[in-house]
């Protein structure tokens, strides 16, 4: 098994003491996606594990705009749409977009939706959701 899918296993199953382990020997396995390109940080957030995410993105150079709107990252995402606009309107690898992210969010404030110009909150076509 390859490194990279080691973590996704590792993740997708909860096994933060294995977690930590690769992340040990190869701190760039905080930055690995899995083959439909959703990243490890976001596997963990989905499943609602919060120190596993906290350990992941204290490992990730930096945030993505799907999952700073996730996180709840404010700062994050006005950086990033301020630089690409049409970042608030693109879809994730598994088919939401920040707004969906960001309004999802189990951060504290999902207030990373209102840093997107309103005419980036449009009706966005399904892609591969789930």
């Amino acid at each position: 098994m390859t490194r990279e899918a080691a973590i996704v296993d590792a993740v997708e199953a909860g096994d933060a003491d294995r977690v930590e382990a690769l992340l040990a020997e190869d701190p760039g396995s905080a930055s690995v996606r899995n083959h439909e390109g959703v990243s490890v940080l976001m596997l963990a957030r989905y499943r609602g594990d919060h120190a596993m995410v906290d350990r992941l993105r204290d490992g990730v150079g930096g945030l993505d705009v799907f999952e700073a709107a996730a996180l709840g990252d404010v700062d994050r995402v006005r950086e990033l749409v301020g630089v690409d606009p049409a970042a608030a309107r693109t879809a994730s690898a598994d088919g939401f977009t920040p707004l969906h992210l960001a309004r999802s969010s189990v951060a504290p404030t999902s207030r990373a939706c209102s840093s997107m110009p309103a005419r980036t909150r449009t009706r966005v076509p399904p892609t591969r959701c789930r």
